[in-house]
């Protein structure tokens, strides 16, 4: 559009731009949770992020190991998955933290630079 002209639907943007940094909120928040009770709760507690994170990390090791392989190889190759996860829950939460904050930036940007 040429510089001045609006497409008069201002309000459908900014109702965008406000869902846009809802879902932001919620996603550094869902990481945030998953973080304070994956590894700070002194006490069991079921995070699905956390779940889905391990559980996918897990079906690559198990498909890697195999049942055919001797009990020694299973071992060596099941021996990387606890540090795997570790390293994977951070930076699944490093990922989806970016993209949760990246989600917001729009929220203050002048209506001008709305796409």
């Amino acid at each position: 559009l040429p510089v001045g002209q609006s497409t008069g639907d201002g309000l459908g943007r900014v109702v965008i731009r406000v869902v846009w940094g809802v879902v932001g909120v919620v996603i550094v928040a869902v990481v945030l949770d998953a973080a304070v009770r994956t590894f700070l709760l002194p006490r069991v507690s079921t995070v699905r992020l956390t779940r889905v994170v391990a559980g996918s990390i897990g079906q690559a090791f198990r498909l890697v190991a195999g049942e055919s392989r001797r009990y020694e190889t299973r071992d060596r190759v099941l021996a990387l998955y606890p540090p795997v996860v570790l390293l994977s829950f951070q930076a699944v939460w490093l990922a989806l933290t970016w993209l949760g904050c990246s989600m917001l930036l729009p929220c203050g940007a002048p209506c001008s630079t709305c796409p």
